[in-house]
């Protein structure tokens, strides 16, 4: 992972996880007498994730965005072991969690947010990837 940004948010900040979920929430419609499935339930597509960043004066942006409510767009890049860089963009999300970890003395402040990405009426979509092919 490298890359990561966070429009609204400036300065250097030294990120140290990024995870995401993403669920479709289908299920299988089953019925009595019928050896298969009869149909599929689509439910509604969750994509969830945390960051968490060394907490410094870089970091307050991001922790603020939290505080205040206000959207961003995250994004980050992923390289394959050709070299291809796959762009992994979540256009409008929003901070659902922020905390400050302070474990106690000798110990490194970390910020720990989690976000929820929406959907981006620009984009019509949650999450978009894009792929540049290795040398281009």
């Amino acid at each position: 992972v490298a890359n990561i940004a966070v429009v609204g948010v400036g300065g250097t900040i030294f990120y140290q996880s990024l995870s995401f979920t993403l669920k479709n929430n289908c299920e299988v419609q089953s019925a009595i007498g019928e050896k298969d499935a009869v149909g599929i339930r689509y439910g509604r597509r969750e994509i969830e994730g945390n960051l968490s960043a060394y907490f410094d004066s870089s970091t307050v942006a991001l922790y603020d965005r939290f505080v205040s409510g206000a959207e961003s767009s995250l994004s980050f890049d992923l390289v394959d072991p050709a070299g291809d860089t796959y762009t992994v963009i979540f256009p409008r999300v929003k901070f659902t969690t922020g905390r400050r970890v302070a474990g106690g003395n000798n110990e490194d402040v970390i910020a720990e947010m989690g976000f929820r990405a929406l959907l981006d009426p620009v984009t019509g979509c949650s999450i978009q990837i894009n792929r540049t092919a290795a040398g281009s």
